[in-house]
């Protein structure tokens, strides 16, 4: 009898805890890399959704219950970057580099149409000042041209279903995502057309903002686990006079190294494979002896 109390007990509070994540918080921990994915019809255990729900507690930097806690659900809800939060190629800071980066540091970017948010000068301002960002503290120079030049870096604003595989899900929820250095889509950046893209404090989403964590990424850059970073996957909203952190220029300076016409503050690691892929560079840490 009490065996068979226990096992009651047990399965009943499988079932509370697999009740406690959604469909949609489940979707939500594949889609950001937290989970992997399984065919139709099949259903994850509770160690999988705990295993999942601590790895996102974990890079979140919330309290690692295992469980579907508020604190989690509302960082779910928060609006953020829609690139997975896949693990870094290095450990050295909270910074993460994906392992690719532009053989070149003299970068071509083009837009393919515009927001209807705000005026084109304007949104050619903003993301004007967003690549600054990274120049500022890098070799890294940025040059606009025509579409048909096969930039490094094409921008577009679009809403749901826009060709990458990636459809956008409306207001509030995937701001933009960005493609990392490679053939292709690699180096792209695209926005949520179906957010409300405003400058300088206005009501809605800033667009430099976004385009400068977006950009992030087009160089190689993935998520940092510091909440205070621009790397940071989640939306921080407007910041007037806003300077790259620390933890960003540490990220950029590893991969490209310093803006020459500034100080040096970091130097490149010696212990690197470099292996060439058409316009791109893949770079492995040598293993450890």
């Amino acid at each position: 009898m009490k065996a068979f109390r226990l096992f009651v007990i047990l399965g009943l509070l499988s079932i509370t805890f697999s009740r406690r994540v959604s469909v949609s918080e489940e979707e939500y921990l594949e889609q950001y890399g937290y989970l992997t994915p399984v065919s139709d019809g099949v259903e994850r255990s509770d160690d999988e959704l705990r295993e999942g729900l601590l790895s996102f507690q974990r890079r979140n930097n919330l309290p690692e219950t295992g469980t579907m806690t508020s604190e989690t659900r509302a960082r779910m809800s928060q609006p953020r970057c829609g690139v997975r939060d896949d693990e870094p190629q290095q450990s050295l800071l909270r910074f993460a580099w994906v392992g690719t980066k532009w053989l070149s540091t003299s970068l071509t970017y083009s837009f393919l149409n515009y927001t209807t948010d705000i005026p084109v000068n304007d949104t050619r301002e903003a993301i004007e000042a967003a690549f600054k960002l990274w120049s500022d503290v890098s070799p890294l120079r940025f040059t606009k041209v025509d579409p048909s030049s096969n930039p490094d870096i094409n921008i577009l604003f679009s809403d749901g279903e826009h060709g990458d595989n990636n459809p956008f899900d409306g207001p509030l929820g995937v701001l933009a995502h960005a493609f990392y250095p490679g053939p292709g889509f690699g180096g792209d950046a695209h926005f949520d057309e179906a957010e409300n893209f405003t400058i300088n404090g206005g009501p809605g989403i800033d667009l430099f903002q976004v385009a400068a964590h977006e950009f992030g990424h087009s160089l190689g850059l993935n998520h940092s686990s510091d909440p205070a970073a621009l790397m940071w996957p989640y939306y921080s909203g407007y910041i007037p006079n806003f300077m790259l952190p620390q933890d960003d220029i540490n990220g950029i300076q590893y991969i490209y190294g310093s803006n020459p016409d500034a100080p040096s503050t970091t130097s490149a690691p010696d212990n690197e494979i470099h292996e060439r892929n058409e316009d791109c560079l893949c770079i492995r840490r040598k293993p450890d002896i």
